[in-house]
């Protein structure tokens, strides 16, 4: 499985090798009858271990209020809660729009910064 194949992602080669190799796997990997929390629990466990990843995960965000709820992931501890407008992610809440951050250091709403 290429989960257990050592990736070097500067390398285009074997970038667009692993992505067929992970695509092949997650179809196999995929389970209908488990339902979407152990489909997406796997999903992170290939992509963190097959992409060497440092934090790999879904939040998934509470209607009710905009507030990202973390979901499955794997890596170091995380917030349980992002309220809209704190952090990156936040930002992307707040504006309903995805944020390229070429520098996380100087985004000024970093949860790094106002945690």
């Amino acid at each position: 499985m290429a989960h257990d194949i050592p990736y070097d992602g500067s390398r285009p080669d074997h970038r667009a090798s692993r992505y067929l190799e992970l695509m092949r796997d997650w179809e196999a990997l995929q389970d209908a009858g488990a339902g979407w929390l152990a489909n997406a629990s796997n999903l992170v466990a290939l992509l963190h271990r097959g992409l060497g990843f440092w934090w790999t995960g879904f939040y998934l965000l509470r209607p009710t209020d905009g507030t990202l709820v973390l979901g499955p992931f794997q890596g170091p501890v995380a917030c349980t809660l992002i309220h809209p407008g704190k952090g990156v992610c936040g930002a992307c809440v707040e504006r309903n729009e995805p944020i390229l951050v070429r520098m996380l250091i100087g985004f000024q709403a970093t949860l790094l910064a106002v945690a």
